[in-house]
């Protein structure tokens, strides 16, 4: 989701650690999401192995749900913790 207070073409995250938190900009368009989509169809169209293996695919959810929980929950979120569903 933008960041409401970033400017058109560009989003930001905010990175928080140590107790201070720090803003990242980068552009926003077109997102790796969109280029990964059209990668993907392009496979399928073309009958051709696809370059990101589902297992990367998987990896890929988990980093973005670690990030949601720690953004949320303002910790240092282990991929362990999310893969299991287990504190570490």
């Amino acid at each position: 989701m933008p960041n409401a207070d970033s400017p058109p073409g560009k989003d930001s995250i905010t990175v928080f650690r140590e107790g201070r938190s720090r803003a990242r900009e980068f552009e926003n368009e077109p997102s790796s999401t969109v280029r990964q989509a059209h990668a993907f169809l392009d496979a399928i169209e073309n009958r051709r192995e696809a370059r990101n293996p589902p297992e990367d695919a998987l990896l890929d959810v988990e980093i973005a749900e670690a990030i949601s929980v720690s953004a949320r929950e303002q910790r240092t979120v282990a991929l362990a913790e999310i893969s299991t569903g287990e504190s570490v």
